[in-house]
């Protein structure tokens, strides 16, 4: 309502609502419509009071109209095919009640009937044809991958909890993998600094590379498996709109998750390497993990592109 929208769509606006507060919801809404506005909403069950506040009234059965128009003119209507309306009655509970106890066969004879009465032909002869707009056209690739990463890059910097969590986590994590694979990979066996052992242990150096592994595989995977399912509708929707193609808007977030990606992976060697005694190539394997984590974040936005939300996306990523 503060954008002033021309047009109105409600879901049942009155449920949950006491009888008072459901009427004065309505005659708001109705007070809308005299600004030139159209509102448009299904409701369960009204009052009579309520009901009357409507200009138009349209009910449905198996996606066929049995009316359309005024509240005042249900009675009338129906009365022409012998299903009378008592007068103590809500027409819009006889119409509900009548069309869900009927037969299929006697629901069609009333859309028929509807279909070919004059109050149709006159709400068609009343209609105005507008066109839609056209659908805007795209501004180009370049652009949209330039602004799309703009967002991306924006929208990270503010997220500032979620950006302290992923850094929080790698460095809290890489200093408990340090303390439990101490100088592991050290092959210097007389070395006794906080270490007990006789000899170098291949078994725990290539255990301590796997955990590093596994660690960067899972810290890029889990914060988009949680992020995009959020962000999946506003997509979707822009999507439709023809505002920008799937193709610049996925290049956009890589762009923004890569150098993410290599400064945490960076910030888990720089805590691990020398604690842990590793004696390859340090930038080997910074870039070693970093590709893991590609992956990994790549194969997680492939699953949170497939599911609803962020519960069926950590179900259904691989382990």
């Amino acid at each position: 309502l503060i954008t002033n929208p021309k047009i109105t769509f409600l879901d049942e606006p009155t449920s949950g609502l006491d009888t008072g507060a459901a009427y004065t919801t309505i005659a708001i809404l109705q007070q809308l419509t005299q600004q030139n506005r159209s509102v448009l909403c299904t409701i369960h069950q009204p009052s009579s009071e309520i009901f009357q506040l409507f200009h138009q009234a349209i009910f449905l059965v198996a996606g066929q109209v049995v009316y359309h128009g005024p509240p005042s003119g249900i009675r009338p209507h129906f009365a022409a095919l012998d299903q009378i309306c008592p007068e103590d009655y809500n027409p819009s509970d006889f119409v509900m009640f009548m069309i869900q106890m009927n037969d299929d066969e006697v629901n069609n004879k009333l859309a028929t009937a509807w279909s070919s009465s004059s109050n149709r032909r006159a709400l068609q002869e009343n209609f105005e044809v507008t066109e839609l707009p056209s659908i805007p056209k795209r501004k180009g690739f370049a652009i949209e991958l330039i602004e799309l990463s703009k967002r991306e890059v924006q929208n990270t910097i503010r997220d500032k909890a979620t950006l302290g969590a992923r850094f929080g986590s790698t460095i809290f994590l890489m200093v408990l993998y340090a303390i439990v694979f101490f100088r592991i990979g050290s092959t210097d066996a007389t070395e006794n600094f906080l270490v007990d052992r006789e000899s170098y242990d291949i078994q725990s150096h290539m255990g301590a590379l796997t955990t590093m592994g596994i660690a960067g595989m899972f810290g890029s995977a889990q914060p988009l498996l949680l992020t995009f399912a959020s962000e999946r509708p506003v997509f979707m929707r822009e999507k439709a709109s023809n505002l920008y193609g799937s193709v610049p808007y996925f290049l956009s977030k890589t762009a923004v998750e890569f150098p993410l990606l290599v400064t945490t992976q960076l910030l888990s060697w720089l805590i691990a390497y020398w604690a842990m005694g590793m004696q390859g190539n340090f930038f080997l394997l910074w870039l070693g993990t970093t590709l893991i984590a590609m992956a990994a974040a790549s194969t997680a936005l492939m699953v949170a592109c497939m599911v609803a939300d962020a519960k069926q996306a950590m179900e259904a990523a691989p382990a």
